[in-house]
């Protein structure tokens, strides 16, 4: 504010600022801020989740076999009868019996869906950095001794070097107050998974980071998008027609 002179009394406990009023006035706005201690802020975060599965299974079954077996004549109403879905024709000494099978009209439909809700709470200082961590901590191991241990005398192994990795979400709010009603906020949104891949060992980590800033009044809500994927699979097993 470039005041001549600045002082503090430390037996009144007072500050003194001398110079000319337009320089002294905004000086003593900006002093009387700085004795205020730094505002408190609380978040709601919410973390949503929703799943959909659809899937339909129409047609007509029939079967893809059949047996003719033949039978002697005057047994055929015996043998007939102990075999499940048989037709019988033929003449004299002739009898054959034809396994009609067992034919299915499918219609089937399954349908699912689901939605998973966390909420949290957050609280945060004016201009500091609150994290909060919603995961596990997956070892990986970064260095290791593998080779060879055979012989006659003893071989030291020595143990491996583990880095713990922070997987899930890890949220990141560096609040800024203004007013009593009205804060910017710095965001930092980092959602880290296991592929189910490994490469030489060492398993291979999703990675998908969000950084953002906004400015909320008291009450108001800021939403994160997130990914959305999408897979369509039809499939049609039948005969010509």
């Amino acid at each position: 504010m470039e005041v001549q002179k600045f002082s503090i009394d430390t037996v009144q406990r007072m500050a003194i600022l001398r110079g000319p009023a337009g320089k002294v006035i905004p000086a003593l706005v900006l002093f009387r801020q700085l004795l205020q201690p730094k505002a408190d802020v609380v978040f709601d975060v919410d973390f949503v989740e929703v799943s959909e599965n659809e899937s339909r299974q129409i047609g007509l079954q029939l079967p893809t076999s059949t047996a003719i077996q033949w039978l002697l004549k005057g047994t055929a109403g015996d043998k007939a009868s102990s075999v499940v879905s048989l037709a019988g024709f033929g003449m004299r000494n002739t009898y054959l019996t034809l396994g009609i099978g067992s034919a299915e009209m499918i219609a089937q439909f399954t349908q699912r869906s689901g939605q998973a809700v966390q909420r949290s709470q957050l609280r945060g200082t004016s201009g500091a950095a609150a994290t909060l961590h919603v995961g596990d901590k997956y070892p990986i191991i970064t260095n290791g001794y593998f080779g060879d241990t055979s012989g006659g005398g003893t071989v030291f192994t020595p143990p491996p070097t583990v880095n713990f990795e922070d997987l899930g979400l890890v949220l990141k709010l560096t609040p800024l107050v203004h007013d009593s009603s009205e804060v910017s906020l710095a965001v930092e949104a980092e959602f880290k998974v296991l592929t189910g891949e490994a490469l030489n060992g060492i398993p291979v980590i999703s990675n998908r980071k969000f950084t953002s800033a906004c400015r909320l009044r008291d009450g108001e809500w800021a939403v994160l998008g997130g990914l959305v994927r999408r897979s369509e699979t039809r499939a049609l097993n039948a005969r010509p027609g």
